[in-house]
Order: C-alpha cells, then structure tokens, then sequence
C-alpha cells in the first residue's frame, strides 16, 4: 500500500516556506514604517503561524496514525492467511509466499514509524 502522507509532508514544507518567504518580505516592509506596530504584528503573525503549525502537525499525525492502523490490519489479516496456509488449510504454497511477502512489507513499514 502506497501512502500519500509523505506528499503531504512535502506539501506542507512547500506551502511553510512560502508563507514564511512572504511574511520576512512583509517584516521587512514594516520595519521600515513603524517600529511598535510592526513589533505587535510581528508577535500576532508569529502566533499565527505557531498556531497553524501545531494544526497541520497533528493533522499530520492523524494521516500517519491512520496509515499505522491500516498497515497492522494488513498484518493481522496476512498473518492469519499464513497460519491457515502453515496448518494445512489452505494448499497453496504460492499464496503462502504472497502473505509471508505482505507480512514482511507491513513489518518493515511499522518498524520505520518507530524508528
């Protein structure tokens, strides 16, 4: 399963950059108007910004906790095929290998969110 969190990271590093591109121009300009007020705007952009950070951050999260859930469920179901193939269940060697194969992949994926 291909996950799309790590587009929307980029994503989201793109659009920060340019949204701090245009707030040191706009720093800039202000500073060279009213030194209190753009002190004060300064604070409430920066709030802003925080604010926005920490709602894109656990956002973020939630995408990757909503993959990590996915991924063990994959697990689970590939592990129980496995065991089926392993008690003589199911004959099929070939699918075995698949399952084993799925199990694995889901294995690594896990073990990189903790990592």
């Amino acid at each position: 399963m291909q996950s799309s969190v790590p587009i929307f990271e980029y994503a989201l590093i793109l659009e920060n950059q340019c949204k701090q591109a245009l707030l040191e121009e706009e720093e800039k300009k202000r500073k060279k108007e009213k030194p209190e007020e753009a002190k004060r705007v300064d604070q409430r952009i920066r709030k802003h910004l925080h604010e926005q950070l920490l709602a894109e951050q656990a956002q973020l999260e939630m995408a990757q906790i909503a993959e990590q859930e996915t991924d063990r469920q994959l697990i689970s179901e590939a592990s129980e095929k496995l065991s089926e193939a392993g008690q003589g269940k199911a004959n099929n060697l070939q699918g075995a290998k698949v399952e084993q194969a799925m199990l694995s992949v889901g294995n690594k994926k896990l073990a990189d969110y903790i990592a």
